[in-house]
């Protein structure tokens, strides 16, 4: 490998800045200065996570990745020869500022191969929902540090457990592999499709507005909709998907809220009967909301389906907000339960976490937000909650 120009254009490639054969070089304070200038003092955090797979906030990455050079220098100073940056890396996070107790060397070749058989969606082919929560936070992070924007897909296949019951399980995997492939092929090089679970998918659409989101939304379903599938037999079948939008930081400003609202406008999709693109669903606050004092039990299926119980203080169409004892994670799914004392009766709801506040009062409360998803019918919510709400009668 050729030496570095001492003014880095593009994309950093890392692999090559950070080569030992050539990394002195164009280690000096001016090439530094310029390329933070032109990618952001984020790339610090990358240089960093690249070597150690520690993740730092750029300030803190930069103050450290000065260190490690100033360490390098004054090594080679003392020992008379020139000295490996991963040595003084080493060094540094192992003595003079500990990060690593235990650190095993492995071969940066092997490394990046066994991550990325982690990343894969081995039925699909796609990158996998650890890829995707990774992939996300740093769109965010991009987005913030440059102004622009980035949106999020939500798709589902429609009525998928009607072909699997048709034409059985392994049919039902060719079929998600297939439109997993038609996915990726009909989106841009530059978008993460990602399988999120199940006969879910999400595409990640770096720098793309709302308008671009659902011209690509709608290429995707059209792709998908044209297509006929081959189940057994020789039997020709078609599939559908619904789809939801919503982009950052227009919708939401953190990855949760726009991950929360993209769900929200799928299910909204598959409410207004599926093969759609809808963008985000309205807000809750949007909604009515209802001041409501109900008991109310929370379940969470990714902890062991642990419980939380506390009281609603309002509710509407779209979600309620309750007060409990203790704090919960932030885009978390949610099966709860509103309890009517007067008859007995237990409305079940599904939701995901959107917010949590310390309560002002400071008596050890919490108020946590939830976003329904779906949205209970309008119907079913008003007659339950009427008797406790003076206002619907």
């Amino acid at each position: 490998m050729g030496g570095l120009v001492q003014e880095p254009q593009g994309s950093v490639d890392l692999i090559s800045l950070l080569d030992e054969t050539s990394f002195a070089a164009h280690d000096t304070p001016s090439f530094w200065r310029v390329l933070e200038q032109e990618h952001g003092s984020s790339v610090y955090s990358e240089i960093l996570h690249h070597l150690t797979r520690l993740d730092f906030p750029p300030a803190e990455a930069k103050a450290h990745w000065l260190s490690i050079l100033e360490l390098r220098r004054d090594m080679a100073r003392v020992l008379g020869r020139d000295v490996g940056l991963r040595t003084a890396l080493c060094d540094y996070f192992l003595n003079r500022c500990p990060q690593l107790h235990h650190p095993v060397f492995i071969e940066s070749q092997h490394l990046v191969k066994s991550e990325r058989n982690a990343l894969i969606d081995e039925l699909t082919g796609l990158k996998n929902r650890r890829f995707f929560n990774q992939e996300l936070e740093r769109e965010a992070e991009r987005s913030r540090r440059n102004g622009d924007c980035f949106s999020l897909l939500m798709a589902d296949v429609d009525h998928f457990k009607n072909y699997n019951d048709l034409y059985g399980h392994l049919a039902g995997d060719k079929a998600l592999a297939t439109v997993a492939g038609i996915l990726n092929a009909t989106a841009r090089q530059v978008d993460h499709v990602v399988r999120f679970g199940g006969e879910e998918f999400a595409v990640l659409l770096p720098g793309a507005d709302r308008d671009q989101a659902v011209a690509a939304a709608e290429r995707l379903r059209e792709a998908i909709q044209g297509h006929l599938f081959h189940a057994p037999a020789g039997n020709p079948a078609h599939l559908t998907i619904s789809i939801g939008a919503a982009t950052f930081p227009l919708d939401a400003d953190n990855e949760a809220d726009l991950l929360s609202r993209a769900d929200h406008a799928l299910y909204r999709a598959k409410r207004m009967g599926r093969n759609r693109t809808c963008t985000r669903a309205r807000d809750m606050r949007e909604h009515v909301r209802y001041p409501l004092s109900m008991p109310a039990k929370c379940s969470f299926p990714h902890n062991g389906n642990a419980t939380l119980t506390g009281r609603t203080l309002n509710i509407s169409l779209s979600g309620m907000l309750l007060a409990c004892s203790e704090s919960v994670e932030v885009g978390k799914r949610v099966f709860a339960e509103i309890a009517n004392p007067g008859n007995g009766r237990e409305l079940p709801l599904s939701a995901t976490t959107v917010r949590v506040t310390e309560a002002p009062r400071g008596d050890n409360l919490f108020y946590i937000a939830l976003a329904f998803t779906p949205p209970p019918q309008e119907q079913d919510l008003i007659t339950f909650i009427a008797p406790k709400t003076p206002q619907l009668h």
